[in-house]
């Protein structure tokens, strides 16, 4: 810590020192200069850099203590690794998990990320066998496709997938005219983001809150190996709340005592009643994970419920039915930490309430159903005249074009072996009665313009054209209206194309994205898009 003109002598002499690496907590923000000087001196000496601008790092590893932060309050030792961009999202973060009693293995602040990123950390948490969980928040990812390629293989190839569980800051789309090409719309910044977190198995979160609820429940639960859920309770109103929670978010309420509804644990009962009570329910081989939820007026009971809860889980630990979630909402202990310190030490995640532990539980089922239980994607490639379509791209180059008409653009997709309807490019009546005899009846017919995208809202496309005489009259109609539309001279001409069989309307579109590269639109087409 100190002026930022210091920082390139300071990185001068650690490298004259054989030191490897630094955490740089001042911030060089709008000193742009300083910062590719900072950079250029620590790339060539090699130095392992964590800022500028960073909050510190942590190790919380009882070998290696460190704690080189602005906080200075270590945190609770435990099995997820805190991976951060800013400062105060730092800072807020160990606040929020120190009155959760959240432990964490790393505590490692990016800052700007003027060497180091967030992929350098991924790798290197990969062989911690301190470290179960990662959670990161960012404002911007370093590299796109190694961000899909480390995720990938950290949450899923190697002998003990670590889950990541991320919130990324600057949901902002880009502005987009209304008329304007579909793709650019349907592929906005934060909208690519979610897509490849979802395929790159990242857990992605909007609140400080859900981050660090939804990595404990990943740090201490099993996954579920249905939606099956059980509810334990002793109350029937909030039972019942609970239950609308199960329902909202996808997952199915069952038990092994009632074929519908939640369980309703009696007021009364004995400590023992209670237990076999929970233990029965977990042990039913058609629940696949269980949430209990107790609420008591008076410290003495809710005391005993959570020691109830905490015998069943400690049994649960030497039993061989354990592999199921256990999630615990223990209301009225707020007063009565020491129960909540039972539900840690025998590993059962607890929340305030009973919706936050089936959201969390939503996310483990979710996580199980759709990354983990899924095949690994092969990518498939196939023989392409390459030649073909580069003279096509080169041919719309000259002709000072950026958009491509639908027979072309068919072209291309047919060079790469995808199966195409036979598509006739006509420019006049006579021409497009003389291509449909040659396909043969029925056809469609659309028009084809760069100032006409959307045609079916402009009136650009007639389906099932049975004669020549329809299509006559089709085609002077068609005209007509684009004319009227975008003038005569916008009009490249019509296609005629043969009739698919009856199936299904489906989108297709791409654009580079700055970031990740190449991104595909695939989906519903025609009125859905």
């Amino acid at each position: 810590v100190g002026p930022s003109q210091l920082i390139p002598d300071v990185l001068e002499e650690c490298a004259a020192a054989a030191i490897p690496g630094l955490v740089v907590l001042s911030s060089t923000e709008n000193q742009i200069d300083l910062q590719e000087k900072i950079k250029q001196i620590a790339f060539q000496k090699g130095l392992a850099l964590f800022g500028p601008h960073s909050f510190g790092i942590i190790n919380t590893d009882p070998t290696i203590q460190m704690n080189a932060s602005l906080t200075p309050h270590q945190p609770k030792p435990g099995n997820i690794a805190f991976v951060c961009q800013s400062q105060p999202v730092c800072q807020a973060v160990l606040k929020t998990a120190k009155e959760k009693g959240l432990g964490f293995s790393k505590v490692i602040s990016l800052g700007d990320k003027d060497i180091t990123h967030e992929l350098d950390i991924f790798q290197a948490l990969q062989d911690d066998p301190l470290t179960k969980v990662i959670v990161v928040y960012l404002d911007h990812i370093s590299n796109g496709p190694d961000f899909i390629r480390i995720a990938r293989h950290l949450t899923r190839d190697i002998p003990h997938p670590k889950p990541i569980v991320a919130i990324k800051g600057g949901r902002l789309l880009d502005e987009v005219p209304t008329d304007s090409f579909h793709v650019r719309s349907l592929t906005a910044t934060d909208r690519v983001f979610d897509k490849v977190f979802m395929q790159a198995g990242v857990i992605r979160v909007e609140t400080i809150e859900a981050l660090l609820d939804v990595a404990l429940a990943f740090s201490q639960s099993p996954l579920p190996k249905g939606n099956r859920v059980a509810v334990v309770t002793n109350t029937r109103e909030l039972g019942n709340l609970t239950q609308d929670a199960i329902i909202r978010h996808g997952l199915r309420c069952t038990s092994s005592i009632l074929d519908h509804g939640p369980i309703e644990g009696k007021p009364g009962g004995s400590m023992a009643e209670r237990e076999t009570r929970l233990q029965a329910v977990l042990k039913d081989p058609e629940v696949d994970a269980v949430v209990v939820h107790y609420a008591a007026s008076s410290q003495p009971k809710m005391a005993e419920l959570g020691q109830v809860v905490a015998n069943v889980a400690h049994g649960m630990k030497l039993a061989p039915w354990s592999a199921k979630p256990f999630l615990a909402s223990l209301m009225g202990i707020g007063e009565v930490s020491p129960d909540l310190n039972l539900l840690d030490k025998v590993g059962i995640p607890h929340f305030d309430y009973p919706e936050i532990a089936v959201r969390v539980l939503a996310e483990l089922h979710h996580y199980q159903r759709n990354w983990v239980s899924q095949p690994k994607t092969q990518v498939p490639h196939y023989p392409a005249q390459r030649g073909a379509v580069q003279l096509l791209l080169e041919k719309a180059q000259k002709e000072n074009r950026t958009f491509l008409p639908n027979s072309e653009t068919l072209e291309i997709l047919s060079a790469y072996g995808m199966p195409i309807l036979r598509t006739k490019f006509v420019t006049s009546e006579e021409e497009a009665l003389k291509r449909a005899k040659e396909l043969g009846y029925p056809v469609s017919l659309k028009i084809s313009s760069s100032a006409i995208v959307h045609k079916w809202d402009k009136g650009g496309v007639r389906l099932s054209i049975a004669n020549a005489e329809d299509l006559s009259r089709a085609y002077r109609k068609m005209m007509a209206t684009a004319e009227s539309l975008v003038g005569k001279e916008k009009i490249w001409g019509m296609e005629v194309q043969e009739m698919a069989e009856k199936g299904f309307d489906i989108y297709l579109g791409a654009k580079r994205d700055p970031l990740f590269g190449p991104i595909l639109v695939f989906g519903l087409g025609g009125a859905y898009v």
